[in-house]
């Protein structure tokens, strides 16, 4: 079993139809203590090796949909995108902490 059904012998049906029945997911970003920020809307930095040979390319974030999670709806993120109900909100603020009214939709 994994955390985003990423390997594929274990891929779980389940996940998906559960995040399927939500009303709608409401992913921020900017928050202080998230690196990349682009990582609160399942985003990340690229896998190519960068010139400090880490594994890491800090100049390039992969955003969500062109992630494999989301191209291949391994979770059912794709499903719930293409139906609406992933609004993604920009708020600057603490981790888990948006005031009523700081935030933008995106």
């Amino acid at each position: 079993m994994s955390t985003n059904n990423e390997v594929s012998a274990t891929r779980n049906a389940t996940y998906a139809a559960h995040l399927l029945e939500l009303d709608a997911l409401m992913p921020r970003a900017r928050a202080l203590h998230v690196v990349p920020n682009e990582s609160s809307w399942f985003g990340s930095y690229a896998a190519p090796e960068d010139e400090d040979g880490d594994g890491i390319d800090r100049m390039r974030i992969v955003s969500m949909r062109e992630q494999p999670l989301y191209a291949e709806d391994w979770i059912g993120l794709r499903g719930l995108d293409e139906s609406g109900r992933v609004v993604l909100v920009s708020c600057d603020s603490e981790h888990i902490v948006c005031r009523r009214g700081a935030g933008s939709r995106l």
